[in-house]
């Protein structure tokens, strides 16, 4: 009687087993937040934002617009096509930004540090965050193309400099899909996820201290540094990616 117990429990454990797996992974995906009613902004039409061949530095006309579009408690903001020169832009909780399919963004690189053109983090501009500002964090944001994939191409410049496409830190629940790369083998990954650089030492019990329940999807990057690639994962809970790469030319 006892070996038939055992075996008919077999079943109920597989299958809570898979059950578990299949929570696993579901938990550590994005979740869809954004609302097709919620707020609406066109970067061309709304801010003024030129289409001038990557000319002129308009990092803060996507600020503006994130800033503004966070403080009426989120939304969604629509980059018409074209080609921008941008960097440095810090999306805010319940923003969603909309690229359409064939927009070129070209990282604006004055020179010094290494510079990333989108920051999913809650880190303040410009100042050293207090104790309290190190546990902020941002959620339920993403950046993603509209009919296809849009580009971020830095391939014209100097393979020793750094730049990134996104960095992620103090971030849950978060999308980047859509997107293509053209790199010029510079010492740098095109997505980097890294945990918070507090200096406080024991960060177990903050809601967030790293990039969380993440998902990257249909992203690509080409003449990428064979040291790093499309995405380096410095620290992150729990994270799903589907990663398309191109083939060696």
């Amino acid at each position: 009687m006892k070996v038939l117990k055992m075996k008919s429990a077999l079943p109920s454990l597989v299958f809570f087993v898979v059950m578990l797996k299949m929570a696993a992974v579901s938990f550590a995906q994005y979740v869809e937040t954004m609302d097709e009613r919620s707020p609406l902004k066109d970067l061309r039409k709304d801010y003024g934002l030129a289409d001038d061949g990557g000319k002129a530095n308009q990092s803060d006309v996507f600020q503006r617009a994130i800033d503004e579009m966070a403080a009426q408690g989120g939304g969604r903001i629509f980059v018409p096509r074209g080609t921008y020169l941008i960097s440095g832009v810090w999306l805010r909780s319940n923003v969603h930004i909309r690229v359409e399919a064939g927009t070129v963004i070209r990282p604006y690189w004055p020179g010094g540090n290494k510079v990333s053109v989108f920051l999913m983090d809650a880190k303040p501009r410009g100042r050293k965050p207090t104790p309290e500002e190190e546990r902020a964090f941002i959620e339920n944001v993403s950046i993603r193309g509209v009919g296809g994939r849009f580009v971020v191409d830095y391939s014209d410049r100097p393979m020793e400099q750094g730049y990134s496409a996104v960095a992620c830190r103090m971030v849950r629940n978060f999308l980047i899909a859509d997107m293509d790369i053209l790199d010029n083998f510079t010492p740098h990954c095109g997505i980097y996820l890294v945990p918070t650089n507090s200096s406080t030492k024991d960060v177990s019990q903050w809601p967030v201290s790293r990039p969380t329940r993440g998902t990257i999807r249909n992203c690509r990057i080409f003449n990428a540094s064979p040291g790093y690639g499309l995405v380096q994962l410095h620290g992150a809970s729990p994270f799903c990616s589907r990663i398309f790469t191109p083939k060696a030319a």
